[in-house]
């Protein structure tokens, strides 16, 4: 399996977003609808979002300190559902407290109560926030990094808070400059324990919370020679195989450390990582985790090197770098803050603040491959292009694939991009790898691409166009470059074009149209130019025309239809006429057809079907009759066919 991990959006704090200085990000869900909360640290504020589906940010409330609120240098935050109301903790480094908010459905913010340091309470410098849930009972758990220890909350109904213990330094477990806190529940156990961080004493402290919320100290880890816990700055936590593995950055080492953590609580170290030219690991400063298919991902931020590194977790813990993504003029990675992610339709998200940047960037990440069938072109919602078991690359959806073809005549397939301002690209492919790029011109956007084919049967194949007022025009390629158009002729806008062909087996690839009343015409085409048009016959308008290919493998292209209700007919065609209609089969409405193509190299055009959940079949035709059906499994449906080709010719 393979991670995909594509850039969805990136907001920049402006207007009344609270996003200076964005440190923490953190999500709900309700009723339906996923909200994106953003601490701003310079702005005492924060920012609420609406996640869309497809990983967009609309921007639904922002609230800002006042003589009431604690959010002076608003460091960290949290949600917890009680009694049915969704709730947000927000702490406020410079003004030692914490803001509770109840949260809408709309996503505003109400504020609930406020609570500042005082007394026994370890507020100074509050930073790390999490809540916690024991025996139904939910707690609030705030690290004060000035205060040197942990102050625990009972949350009542309306989001109240009581404070039932405070932890402070020196009452065994290492707490100076507390800074912050997870959380995980210990499998084989019906403990819950918490882990908290601090700078100062480069440690990690264990502590079982109880259900009253009273917390005992339980061991952890110091830094030395092996780990990387100085400046012990960010914790997560996973359960992998019924293992629970604890992992904390150390800021100051530029590494991270990954311990097991047994039924007693007891850590057991079982890797290191530390920086280098690859990890970009130079001070870690957030860490979270998040399971993508089968496979528990760890992913870390830093402060210095601007990025997201991402590592795949093994069932014993130890860790292997998948990628790292730094910060670019369009990310919002500058001093990367702490990362979290949620599901959103079914996708992953990861949601990254940047400090510097004072904004927020998201990610979606899915891992899952395509299927095996050889000559299909996909693409995932990410971005990325892959065909059989070949992954090629990730290209932003600003860039469309119109169609595939053999732009140089070397026998490979290549692929034809569009950008959305118009450029036109090809990628030249060359023994199922990509080889290089070429900028062939530039349309204006009233000209769409149709299709392509060898109009003048020189072996290359060429562009097919029309503008949305009726003409046609093609490209004509020549070893992978553009060489001349073809002003071809005009056709009123009630007719469309359906596909391509070899009606008439000349070598020459014609044109075939389709008025909205049903008459079906084809255009022949002789070395580039319309030589005259035939028409063909008339179809109802329950029938559409799915594709060409030659079915019975005689050198013309026939026609592939299909019926509203599911019916699959053929129209074999002759010298450029229709000759007979042959009656395949029959699909439920739940499959599509995708395209056709010589799928297992025997001569004749085979058909390929996708079903509604991801199933991908091809009906194998032999003298114009389905001979058999093969199946190739399901792909999750973020993949999407965008054409066929023998892309992998040897």
């Amino acid at each position: 399996m393979t991670l995909h991990i594509a850039n969805t959006d990136n907001v920049s704090d402006r207007g009344a977003l609270e996003l200076a200085g964005a440190g923490d990000v953190t999500t709900a869900d309700i009723a339906g609808t996923t909200y994106l909360f953003v601490t701003g640290f310079l702005d005492n504020g924060v920012s609420v979002f609406a996640v869309e589906p497809g990983g967009t940010l609309v921007n639904v409330d922002n609230v800002t300190d006042d003589a009431t609120l604690e959010l002076a240098g608003a460091m960290r935050a949290t949600t917890a559902v009680i009694a049915g109301t969704t709730y947000l903790f927000v702490t406020g480094r410079n003004d030692d407290g914490v803001s509770v908010f109840s949260v809408a459905a709309d996503g505003t913010l109400t504020n609930v109560t406020n609570v500042t340091d005082g007394g026994a309470l370890e507020l100074d410098g509050a930073s790390g926030i999490t809540t916690v849930l024991v025996e139904d009972n939910t707690h609030l758990a705030v690290a004060g990094s000035l205060d040197n220890g942990v102050s625990m909350f009972s949350v009542g109904a309306g989001g109240t808070l009581t404070n039932v213990d405070n932890f402070p330094d020196g009452l065994a477990a290492p707490l100076d400059g507390a800074t912050r806190i997870a959380t995980s529940a210990i499998a084989g156990t019906n403990r819950i324990y918490m882990f908290v961080t601090s700078i100062n004493d480069d440690a990690v402290s264990a502590f079982i919370v109880d259900p009253d919320g009273t917390l005992t100290y339980d061991g952890g880890a110091s830094d030395d020679a092996t780990l990387e816990l100085d400046v012990a700055a960010a914790v997560t936590a996973a359960v992998i195989d019924g293992t629970t593995y604890l992992f904390v950055a150390g800021h100051g080492d530029d590494g991270v450390s990954v311990f097991s953590v047994d039924h007693e609580g007891a850590l057991t170290n079982v890797d290191n990582v530390t920086d280098d030219d690859t990890l970009l690991l130079n001070s870690p400063i957030g860490l979270t985790t998040a399971v993508i298919g089968d496979a528990t991902y760890l992913f870390g931020t830093t402060n210095f090197d601007m990025s997201l590194t991402v590592f795949a977790v093994a069932a014993d813990g130890t860790l292997t770098n998948v990628t790292t993504i730094s910060d670019n003029a369009t990310l919002e990675l500058d001093s990367a803050g702490d990362p979290t992610t949620a599901v959103v339709d079914g996708i992953t998200y990861l949601f990254v603040p940047g400090q510097l940047d004072n904004g927020v960037s998201v990610f979606s990440l899915v891992d899952e491959n395509v299927s095996a069938v050889g000559d299909v072109l996909w693409r995932h919602a990410d971005g990325t292009v892959a065909f059989a078991a070949h992954e090629l690359a990730g290209v932003p959806n600003n860039w469309e694939i119109p169609a595939t073809g053999d732009f140089d005549g070397d026998g490979d397939g290549d692929i034809l991009w569009r950008h959305v301002d118009g450029l036109v690209v090809t990628w030249e492919m060359k023994n199922g790898q990509y080889l290089t790029n070429h900028n062939i011109a530039f349309a204006s956007t009233g000209w769409e691409i149709e299709n392509t084919g060898d109009f003048d049967a020189d072996g290359d194949s060429d562009v097919l166009w029309r503008h949305n007022e009726g003409a046609v025009v093609t490209w004509e390629m020549e070893d992978g470059e553009y060489v001349v158009n073809h002003n071809i002729a005009f056709a009123s806008t009630g007719w469309e074009i359906q596909g391509l062909g070899d009606f008439d087996a000349d070598g020459d690839s014609d044109i075939m149209w389709r008025h909205q009343e049903g008459a079906v015409v084809t255009w022949e085409m002789e070395n580039g130019e319309y030589v005259q048009n035939h028409n063909i016959a008339f179809a109802s308008a329950g029938w559409e025309i799915e594709g060409t290919g030659d079915f019975d493998a005689d050198g013309d292209a026939d026609i592939l239809w299909r019926h509203q209700e599911g019916a699959v007919v053929t129209w074999e065609m002759e010298n450029g006429n229709f000759l007979t209609n042959h009656s395949i089969g029959f699909a439920s409405t739940s499959w599509e057809i995708e395209g056709a193509g010589d799928f297992n190299a025997d001569g004749t055009g085979d058909i390929l079907w996708r079903h509604a959940g991801g199933q991908v079949v091809t009906w194998e035709m032999d003298n114009g009759a389905l001979l058999q059906t093969h199946n190739y499994g399901v792909v999750p449906n973020a993949w999407q066919i965008r054409g066929t080709g023998e892309f992998d010719l040897v």
